[in-house]
């Protein structure tokens, strides 16, 4: 075990008299110290075997993190510092311990008020967790309405309103462009009516009817937007639909730590005083460890208890890896965890290494080590229940709509003016000053360009739509 040199002064002494060089920079006191650092089995911050002192064993959030400070501290592995693997009630046993093997326990243990009251030292947080409620799970829910879920309801209202009023205005602004063609033997017979139109409008948002029969230019302004707007609608409930088809959308009775009173649940003894505080009483209590957690893990499936409540980081790692355990909530508590010192280790040294824990998180290295090693793997199943899946609510499509508006009302105020202003009123006069102008030039040349049809007829058919027995 490396020699505990906290209490300083007296072996410094000794060194000196001894002529051994110390390395007080570098948070030793003695070139012969091997500081032993403990380790624990911890998923996902740390892998390792219990007994086992093989470097290449370890793996994890705790070793990466501790070989990144030693190397700001010139430590090198085997001279300054050795692993260790213990269960994680030994490590916290032997750091009380004046007699123990741990100089120093870097599984990110959780900074608590009562080890610190028992004598461990902690370093500078190196992460920032808390406590999360899980439960287990095995029944499916069923829910008929599950295809209405992609859109709230009023983007299925408006989705209804919205082909109605396409249907009515492109039925007007037809009859206002080409009243000829609305009141013949096809509109009376209700062939290419209002209900035509309408009904063509909402059977297009499902492909089920030919696309609208128009002829006028606002008319077809509007169909195109319309189309359009079906496009993008269809495509959003295409995503949704698939993304709540394909979530695990399990059964949970249980949706936060309130739902658990009454019921047997359980929870880690070091939390214990912020459960209480909090007035959430468990009924089963876990001193931590590999064990205790195959134990919880088994209560939660047989029945046991009904929920947990575990380190969030632990919560994350097997609800993305196991289908049937399911995490409820964020985080009920917020906690810190940091590298846990035996009580009579030198505050220089742990000073040292807070220094070099604040270098790595101002550097960004040590988010990378989070990311690397604590982030939750890919999920093996989505986790997520489908009520949980946002839907598409109206305000994120009301672009859309006051598009479509827009259009209608360019279109109408397109169609009123090309009728009462353009075609009675305008067009004769352009079409008059346009005849005369190439009357005058074909004059010239000893040839008309154009036919010598008197304005007034030419002006008067123009003002039906028809010209010549067809539609202009």
């Amino acid at each position: 075990m490396a020699q505990r040199l906290g209490v300083a002064f007296p072996f410094l002494v000794l060194c000196w008299l001894s002529g051994v060089t110390g390395r007080l920079p570098q948070g030793k006191l003695s070139a012969t110290d091997i500081y032993t650092v403990c380790m624990t089995n911890f998923l996902p911050y740390q892998t390792c075997v219990v007994g086992d002192t093989t470097p290449t064993n370890f793996s994890g959030y705790g070793s990466e993190l501790f070989h990144r400070l030693a190397a700001r501290m010139l430590w090198t592995y085997g001279q300054d510092y050795t692993f260790v693997c213990l269960d994680f009630i030994d490590v916290i046993t032997d750091l009380v311990d004046p007699t123990g093997r741990c100089d120093v326990a870097s599984s990110a243990l959780l900074v608590s008020s009562q080890d610190q009251k028992s004598g461990i030292k902690f370093g500078y947080p190196d992460y920032h967790t808390g406590q999360g409620v899980m439960v287990y799970a095995t029944s499916k829910k069923t829910n008929q309405w599950l295809f209405l879920a992609p859109f709230s309801w009023e983007v299925w209202v408006f989705l209804f309103v919205a082909a109605f009023c396409v249907g009515v205005f492109v039925q007007l602004v037809e009859k206002i462009m080409t009243p000829a063609r609305t009141e013949g033997e096809e509109y009376e017979a209700g062939h290419v009516g209002y209900g035509h139109m309408v009904w063509s409008a909402g059977a297009q948002v499902v492909n089920a009817s030919e696309p609208m029969s128009v002829v006028s230019i606002p008319s077809r302004i509007i169909t195109f937007v319309w189309c359009f707007v079906i496009l993008l609608i269809v495509a959003m409930y295409t995503g949704n639909a698939a993304a709540i088809l394909t979530a695990s959308n399990v059964d949970v009775a249980v949706q936060s730590i309130d739902d658990l009173r009454g019921q047997s649940w359980g929870a880690y003894v070091g939390t214990l005083g912020t459960m209480h505080r909090n007035g959430w009483f468990p009924t089963k209590i876990y001193d931590g460890g590999l064990v205790s957690e195959t134990q919880f893990l088994e209560d939660l499936k047989t029945g046991v208890i009904q929920g947990v409540v575990w380190d969030f980081g632990f919560v994350d790692y097997i609800t993305a890896t196991s289908c049937n355990y399911v995490k409820v909530g964020g985080f009920l508590t917020e906690e810190s965890r940091a590298l846990a010192w035996w009580q009579n280790a030198s505050d220089a040294l742990i000073s040292q290494f807070n220094g070099h824990v604040l270098d790595l998180e101002e550097s960004t290295d040590l988010k990378h080590l989070h990311d690397t090693f604590i982030a939750p793997p890919p999920a093996s199943c989505n986790e997520q229940e489908a009520s949980q899946i946002t839907k598409v609510t109206f305000r994120e499509v009301s672009g859309l709509w006051i598009v479509l508006g827009a259009t209608i009302l360019f279109s109408l105020a397109l169609a009123v003016i090309s009728r009462y202003c353009w075609r009675p009123k305008l067009q004769p006069i352009l079409t008059s000053t346009l005849a005369e102008t190439f009357r005058k030039t074909g004059n010239s040349k000893g040839k008309p360009l154009v036919p010598t049809m008197p304005v007034d007829s030419f002006s008067a058919e123009m003002q039906h739509g028809v010209l010549d027995g067809k539609e202009v």
